[in-house]
């Protein structure tokens, strides 16, 4: 038998549950239509009844205030991000990682009112995102090959962080150099002299390069400071580059800019002059291998006055080159060669060639390399100066 005391128990906790029969679930607005549409719903679970509304005061027992709280701000943070593409619009991407608690909190309640086929609040989330991004500042989604990819992650505390990214873009550029002493490259530290101290003048002498010009281009008319130049060949720093001008490539993701832009800009400055073109991944191979028109100055050890045997000689040299780069052995071609003038000892040469032929080594013939015009002449040849006067 139940005793008095027991009997006396359970109306106690009888009473306690009947007195709290009714629990409330707030919900916010977005994750109440999001669940339960415009009904309102109830549904009893051990002698209480849960009710379910749609509540403008209180916690959501969802997302916490999310969407009230936080989202706006979000929005105001893409916004102003995507402020910085002054000149187009880039198709994004906008994704979200959310702390596993909005996952938990919705699935235990539609699991207690056997809710399915619902979207979830990470779905909600994106796509209220992407709707509202795509109205204000007029850029398009693209899942498939986005520009610039957003990713929110969200924590259970609300606190909330956005990543960017940006799709690697490229720039063809051409450099020309009308002025004899301007290095392709920055000087390293390794190739400072003994003495640190140098004039103002001296300094920027020093420091006068096409790398230098790129970079101050990039930073201060595109806002890049973060790229990666790809050279597609080199010359001397006392040689002229003229024509289309030299190739080269330049990558960057910044998140600063991105231009789909086709047209051209061109810069100038003391004897340098480069221009720019957005090209696209499928263009990026094809720019490393071109033909130059070279024009070389050659002074011989002595005088040769059998110029006919001299002609023969350097016609001779049309076909393949082959020299060692990084213990590998590297052919291109010379398609013509010719001599344009003779002056004594000064002989001046033109060679139709492919890019990426070492001109010096190729002359003197100090690293191996075949042939070589000093062993063909056979004679000692110096090289005075070479200049780049075509592309193509």
């Amino acid at each position: 038998m139940v005793s008095d005391r027991h009997l006396s128990i359970i109306r106690e906790r009888k009473k306690k549950i009947e007195s709290n029969c009714i629990f409330e679930i707030n919900l916010c607005k977005y994750c109440y239509k999001r669940n339960f549409g415009k009904k309102n719903h109830s549904v009893a679970r051990h002698f209480t009844n849960i009710h379910v509304q749609s509540a403008s005061r209180g916690i959501c027992f969802i997302c916490k205030n999310f969407f009230h709280e936080k989202f706006p701000k979000i929005i105001d943070n893409i916004k102003s991000q995507l402020s910085e593409f002054t000149d187009y619009r880039p198709n994004i991407e906008i994704g979200t990682i959310l702390n596993y608690q909005f996952y938990e909190n919705e699935d235990f309640l539609r699991s207690m009112f056997q809710i399915r086929g619902k979207p979830n609040i990470k779905y909600e989330i994106n796509s209220l995102i992407r709707k509202m991004i795509e109205n204000h500042t007029g850029c398009k989604i693209d899942h498939v090959n986005p520009e610039v990819k957003f990713e929110l992650v969200v924590q259970g505390d609300l606190s909330y962080s956005i990543n960017s990214i940006n799709k690697e873009f490229y720039w063809l550029g051409r450099y020309r150099k009308f002025r004899r002493g301007i290095p392709q490259k920055n000087r390293t530290k390794g190739e400072n002299t003994a003495n640190s101290v140098f004039d103002e003048k001296e300094y920027k002498c020093r420091n006068q390069s096409i790398e230098s010009f790129i970079k101050d281009i990039m930073s201060q008319t595109y806002n890049i400071n973060s790229l990666k130049i790809s050279w597609t060949g080199g010359e001397d720093k006392n040689s002229l580059v003229m024509g289309k001008g030299r190739p080269f490539l330049i990558k960057s993701n910044s998140n600063s800019y991105c231009s789909n832009k086709n047209y051209k800009d061109i810069f100038t400055s003391n004897g340098i002059e480069i221009e720019f073109e957005r090209i696209g991944h499928k263009g990026v191979v094809s720019i490393h291998r071109y033909k130059q028109l070279v024009r070389i100055l050659l002074k011989l050890e002595k005088k040769i006055d059998d110029t006919t045997d001299l002609a023969e000689k350097v016609s001779g040299l049309v076909g393949d080159v082959r020299f060692r780069v990084k213990n590998k052995t590297v052919t291109r071609r010379i398609y013509e060669a010719k001599i344009i003038s003779i002056r004594d000892k000064d002989v001046e040469l033109l060679l139709n060639m492919d890019n990426g032929v070492p001109i010096k080594q190729f002359i003197g013939g100090k690293d191996p390399i075949e042939p070589c015009i000093s062993e063909v002449l056979n004679m000692r040849c110096e090289c005075i100066y070479f200049d780049i006067i075509e592309f193509t």
